[in-house]
């Protein structure tokens, strides 16, 4: 829940479940799997009529495996619908996006963060690897980070980075947060954004219209995936039998002046 993003998606997913007569009990899991799979037990034992996953350490597969004919929803990661109702963003577009426009403008020297290594992230970095493949550039693991959440983890990657003798001309992060950070620590270093570094977060979240330059930033599409997920938990509490639902939503770039 420190998390700003999931700190939104549980916000927007309580108001509107609330505003269907359900309510919203909330496990962190801690990236734990014995905690992960206690929850599935819960569900089991009828503790809740449904379970809506938000991060998962497991195959979609093995939750099927877990909650067997109750209900499971995915909202937000990077799974296929074989097994389950799955509603998330295109991860691997977001970033392909992100990274051909800087390297349209012209950036060789990119460099991007994610936070730890899940499916999800794994699709943010073929993403950027991407961009680099269709303008026949070269790129490395080396160009990556992770581990990379908050603030605090942005300035530290800045203040790494900004004293080094190969400063990057684009950085793409995985949260508004942690471009935060970046940005306040190329300030302090004397690194003019975006004449000499571009800077992209990630999420649309308020806190980058605050920033000097205001954050270019990709949206993450909460309000519409929280509707839908809201729709079919409802019908499939009602009953509803069908196959699996997928809906992938194409997340777009709001430019502003870090970039």
């Amino acid at each position: 829940m420190e998390h700003p993003y999931f700190c939104q998606l549980v916000s927007t997913l309580s108001r509107s479940l609330g505003s269907m007569g359900y309510q919203l009990v909330i496990y962190q899991t801690e990236l734990s799997r014995e905690y992960e799979r206690d929850v599935y037990a819960r569900l089991a034992r009828r503790e809740m009529d449904a379970v809506v996953i938000a991060h998962s350490h497991f195959s979609e597969r093995e939750i099927k495996e877990y909650i067997g004919s109750y209900i499971g929803i995915i909202c937000n990661e990077a799974m296929d619908g074989e097994f389950l109702d799955v509603f998330r963003l295109d991860e691997e577009d977001a970033v392909f996006q992100a990274t051909a426009y800087l390297l349209s403008k012209g950036r060789r020297h990119l460099f991007f963060c994610m936070d730890h290594l899940t499916q999800l992230q794994e699709k943010r970095w073929n993403g950027f690897q991407m961009a680099h493949r269709q303008f026949g550039l070269a790129c490395t693991k080396s160009q990556c980070y992770t581990g990379l959440m908050t603030m605090e983890d942005g300035y530290a990657l800045g203040e790494q980075l900004f004293t080094s003798d190969q400063l990057p001309d684009g950085m793409i992060t995985g949260s508004d947060f942690v471009a935060t950070g970046l940005l306040k620590a190329a300030k302090q270093r004397g690194i003019s954004v975006p004449q000499e570094m571009s800077v992209i977060g990630f999420d649309n979240h308020p806190v980058g219209l605050m920033t000097n330059p205001e954050l270019t930033t990709l949206t993450n599409c909460i309000p519409d995936m929280v509707k839908d997920v809201t729709e079919c938990l409802t019908r499939r509490l009602k009953g509803m039998r069908s196959a699996p639902i997928t809906k992938i939503y194409k997340t777009s770039l709001i430019i502003r002046n870090s970039t």
